[in-house]
């Protein structure tokens, strides 16, 4: 696909479904002053493996905070970049990043475009009811985020300062949108979408500032089963992922270890400030199971700094 303009194929996308991920934005009418904040998020990770490219585009807007960015990054075999630009209330669209919730997003800065397409795959994953990540609020009393999660084949090209190279690879789409803060209500969470030939995982497990260890996922294939809970999650020496097992709805324990971490990627969760802050990692790896089985994705970690 080297060189192919996918500009019309992003702005059809009748072809493509993906029910709550591309829900619009929406926020609740006339917030009362000092309301928590209201935030509608969109993240969508993305590896090819075999071209060496691996990036990650992150949306936030709200109607009554702060923080409001537009993030591109991105790793070739050609260098890095990031974007980090502002973003306008009920706007997923930046100075150079545009998201097409149908589709994909697009990039243009001199130094850097991008057009890539998302395709779904695999079940859902619907993080509502009692699958919902509270801690990522904070705000119980005002209702329980929506979150979605979906695995996806991901195509199109990339050209980073002149060198241009085709993407055939993978990713997740990632939607949020409630009363959000993630400082106030966690305090550490690793989780992790990984995807492989015949099934995906989308799971996280979440360290509440209030003491509560919540796990919820999915085992994603035809439909989304739930998964119990993270059995154990191995770091290496610097915290880095090394292995996890997890144990699945019917009982049984699926352990995927790590066998490559080609690239990484922290994570600007917000502006600088004073006192405590989320600091958080983003880990592309390959995979495998103990069955033998391959496949590749991120791993994300995240802590709450407190310490002046």
């Amino acid at each position: 696909m080297q060189g192919v303009s996918m500009s019309s194929q992003l702005s059809a996308g009748a072809d493509t479904v993906w029910g709550p991920l591309a829900q619009p934005i929406t926020a609740p009418a006339d917030l009362p002053e000092g309301s928590p904040p209201w935030r509608d998020n969109a993240w969508l990770p993305f590896w090819d493996d075999e071209n060496g490219i691996y990036g990650t585009v992150h949306v936030s807007t709200s109607p009554n905070a702060g923080a409001r960015q537009a993030r591109f990054s991105l790793q070739t075999p050609n260098g890095t970049i990031e974007l980090i630009e502002p973003l306008d209330p009920g706007s997923f669209e930046s100075k150079s990043i545009r998201l097409d919730l149908d589709t994909g997003f697009t990039i243009s800065t001199p130094e850097v475009t991008a057009e890539l397409r998302f395709m779904p795959q695999f079940a859902r994953a619907d993080f509502v009811g009692d699958a919902s990540p509270k801690a990522f609020g904070g705000y119980a009393e005002t209702g329980a985020l929506k979150h979605y999660q979906q695995a996806a084949s991901v195509v199109g090209s990339v050209n980073l300062r002149g060198q241009e190279s085709a993407v055939d690879g993978s990713g997740f789409r990632d939607r949020t949108w409630g009363f959000r803060d993630e400082t106030i209500g966690m305090s550490e969470y690793f989780g992790f979408m990984w995807k492989f030939e015949t099934f995906a995982l989308s799971v996280m497990r979440l360290y509440g500032s209030d003491g509560s260890d919540h796990a919820t996922g999915f085992l994603l294939g035809d439909t989304a089963t739930p998964v119990a809970g993270v059995s154990s999650f191995t770091r290496d020496g610097s915290g880095l992922f090394v292995e996890a097992e997890i144990e699945l709805d019917s009982g049984d324990r699926l352990t995927v270890a790590s066998v490559g971490r080609p690239a990484g990627q922290w994570v600007p969760m917000g502006p600088p400030r004073t006192g405590a802050v989320m600091s958080a990692y983003d880990e592309f790896h390959t995979f495998r199971t103990a069955s033998g089985e391959s496949g590749g994705g991120i791993v994300e970690q995240g802590y709450v700094r407190r310490g002046v």
